[in-house]
């Protein structure tokens, strides 16, 4: 049997997610099994958050609907394309970033850090306490000094509305419309903290060359690069190094046991990592 080319399923260690292209319409569902709240009256009150979307809330998840044609950013076929994607997620985060201000400080009090942030929090405290959570080989390739560091330095400025998990994974093209998937991570923090991860994530793509977008990260990061100016370079590189370090323990997490051989791509992203970034 052929699979349907109109509905496809995936799934990482904190979610599933399903598409479905059907009445019109591009449904994605998206059933999360992590600690992310329901934030979607957080994201009203931000108000006009541009090309963001913001999903309805469904028995057990979260459903966005997007026009039928919508192509995802990891598959866009041209530089134009790609750029425009990257353009979506840069304009979603400058204006939540910039919405601090509008929202109550009940609205404010309801958020923390980046679901990821405390998810690599979890991991380092379970190493630290569980011998067994690594493996020799593993624990060979991680400085100590890794594991008993805090992820989050001191933050001197103010803390602003953050999207928490930008990505061209979930950004869509259609036609010239643009969609960010928006609210499952928002969360409060440094803009910092979204910088390193959108450039975490285009580091991997270069890395591992695994999806067409791979072939115009240079373009792209062009595109990012006039966002950053006057933020901490050091933290956003600190913080890109400990996306990288969580994509290895979720994979550790989830797919590995004492019976499974660690595969040789979770060496390769732990040996790039730049573990002096990370000490601060």
């Amino acid at each position: 049997m052929n699979p349907d080319p109109d509905l496809a399923v995936t799934y990482s260690h904190s979610l599933i997610s399903i598409s479905d292209r059907r009445d019109e319409a591009l449904h994605i569902t998206r059933h999360r099994y992590d600690d992310a709240a329901t934030l979607v009256p957080v994201l009203i009150s931000a108000g006009d958050v541009g090309d963001a979307a913001v999903p309805a809330l469904v028995a057990d998840g979260y459903e966005y609907r997007l026009p039928s044609e919508s192509v995802n950013g990891l598959h866009v076929t041209s530089s134009d394309s790609a750029c425009r994607a990257a353009e979506a997620v840069c304009s979603v985060l400058v204006t939540l970033h910039n919405a601090t201000s509008r929202l109550s400080g009940s609205d404010i009090s309801r958020l923390g850090p980046p679901p990821w942030v405390q998810r690599l929090d979890k991991y380092l405290t379970k190493a630290r306490v569980d011998p067994t959570f690594l493996s020799r080989e593993l624990r060979a390739e991680i400085p100590d000094r890794y594991l008993s560091t805090p992820i989050l330095p001191p933050h001197q400025g103010p803390a602003c509305l953050l999207h928490g998990a930008p990505s061209l994974a979930t950004t869509y093209l259609a036609g010239e419309q643009r969609f960010v998937l928006t609210t499952e991570d928002v969360s409060i923090g440094p803009p910092e903290l979204d910088w390193a991860f959108f450039l975490g994530e285009l580091a991997e793509l270069e890395l591992f060359d695994s999806f067409t977008t791979a072939c115009y990260t240079d373009a792209i990061s062009e595109v990012v690069e006039p966002n950053l100016v006057g933020l901490d370079h050091s933290l956003i590189d600190g913080m890109v190094q400990h996306r990288r370090m969580l994509h290895v323990l979720d994979y550790i997490a989830s797919f590995v046991n004492v019976h499974h051989q660690v595969p040789q791509a979770v060496f390769t992203i732990l040996r790039t990592i730049q573990w002096e970034s990370t000490f601060r």
